[in-house]
C-alpha cells in the first residue's frame, strides 16, 4: 500500500512537470509571434511567464529576451531600466554559453549587442544627463519651429490686410470691404461664377490691382473660393529683376525652406533664375492653413508679381485664430 502511494505522488508529479514544461513552450511560442508582429513589450511579457513556468532561465530564451530589448532600445525612447537590464542579459549570455558551440551564431549576435551598449550611458546618472540634454534640444527645436511658424502667419496676414481680403467672405461682403477693386470686375457669360477683369489691349495687359474672382457657385452670397490680385507690373526689363527680387527676398525672409515650395530654375549658389513663370507657395500645415500663392510672371514683354489665395486652403484647417 505505501508503494502504491509513492508511485501515484510520482507519477502525479511527473505529469504535472510535463503539463507545465508544454505550457511553457506555449508560452515561449506566443513570445516569438509577439516579437516577429512587433509586439514588444507583449513578447518579454510572454517571457516572464515562461522563466517562471520553468524556473530557470535557458539560451533559448535569453537570447530572444536580448533581441526583444534591443529592437525596445533602437526605438529610442528607452528607460535605464531597460538599458541596464539589456546590459546584464548580454553579460550573463556571453559568460555562460561562450563555450556552447550550438549558439555560436546567437552567440554572435548577442556579442554585437553587448559591444554596442559600450556606446549608452553606463550609469543612472550619465543616463539622466544624456536625457536632460535630450529634451532640451527638443524644446529648442518646439521653440523654433513656433517662432518660424508665428512669423509666417504674421507674413500671411500682412498679405490679406495689404490686399484687403478676409478668408470666408463671399462676394457681396467682399464688396463693402473692397468696392474700388471691384468696380473694373465683370461676370463671365459662360461661367458666372468667375468675375475678371477685361483684357485691354491697348496700354498695360496686366495692370495692377484686382485680377479675377472665383466661386463655387453663381450666388454672390455664396463664400470666394479663390481671389487673385497683381502687385507690380512693368514692361522695363531692369525694373522687373528689382521686384522680383523685392519678393524673392521678401518670401525668403519670412517663410523658412521647411515652409516653402519654389518651382523655377536654380542656379549652382541656390539663387531663383527668373524665367516666364516663377512660383512661390507656402507649404499648408496644421499651423499654417496660408492658401497663399505668389507668382513672378513674365508675359507679352510684360513683367508682373501676382498672388493668389486660395479660400479652400484656408478653410481646410482653421488654427489660426
Amino acid at each position: 500500500m505505501k508503494r502504491l502511494l509513492i508511485l501515484l505522488l510520482l507519477t502525479g508529479f511527473h505529469l504535472t512537470v510535463i503539463g507545465q514544461s508544454t505550457i511553457a513552450r506555449i508560452k515561449y511560442e506566443q513570445a516569438e509571434e509577439a516579437y516577429n508582429n512587433g509586439n514588444l513589450k507583449e513578447a518579454l511579457t510572454k517571457l516572464d511567464e515562461t522563466e517562471k513556468m520553468l524556473g530557470s532561465i535557458n539560451p533559448k530564451i535569453l537570447y530572444l529576451r536580448i533581441m526583444t530589448q534591443k529592437l525596445l532600445l533602437d526605438k529610442g525612447n528607452y528607460s535605464f531600466g531597460l538599458l541596464d537590464s539589456l546590459r546584464k542579459n548580454t553579460g550573463y549570455y556571453i559568460k555562460n554559453y561562450e563555450s556552447n558551440t550550438a549558439l555560436e551564431d546567437k552567440f554572435r549576435e548577442v556579442f554585437v549587442v553587448y559591444e554596442l551598449l559600450t556606446k549608452y550611458p553606463s550609469t543612472k546618472e550619465e543616463y539622466d544627463k544624456t536625457e536632460n540634454a535630450k529634451k532640451e534640444r527638443e524644446e529648442n527645436k518646439k521653440a523654433k519651429k513656433l517662432s518660424e511658424v508665428l512669423k509666417i502667419n504674421r507674413f500671411v496676414d500682412s498679405l490679406l490686410n495689404d490686399y484687403k481680403y478676409k478668408p470666408g467672405l463671399s462676394y457681396d461682403q467682399y464688396k463693402k470691404i473692397n468696392p474700388e477693386g471691384l468696380s473694373e470686375l465683370v461676370r463671365e457669360k459662360n461661367n458666372p461664377n468667375y468675375y475678371y477683369r477685361p483684357v485691354k489691349f491697348f496700354g498695360n495687359l496686366y495692370p495692377k490691382g484686382l485680377r479675377y474672382i472665383k466661386q463655387s457657385t453663381y450666388n454672390s452670397n455664396e463664400k470666394i473660393d479663390t481671389l487673385c490680385v497683381i502687385t507690380e507690373t512693368t514692361k522695363k526689363e531692369n525694373e522687373k529683376n528689382l521686384f522680383f527680387q523685392k519678393w524673392d527676398q521678401l518670401i525668403r525672409a519670412n517663410v523658412t525652406s521647411e515652409y516653402l515650395v519654389i518651382v523655377s530654375k536654380i542656379d549652382s549658389l541656390g539663387n531663383v533664375v527668373y524665367g516666364k513663370t516663377t512660383t512661390y507657395t507656402i507649404n499648408e500645415t496644421d499651423e499654417i492653413p496660408t492658401g497663399i500663392t505668389v507668382k513672378l510672371i513674365t508675359a507679352v514683354n510684360i513683367h508682373y508679381v501676382e498672388i493668389t489665395f486660395n479660400n479652400l486652403l484656408f478653410n481646410s484647417k482653421n488654427k489660426r485664430q
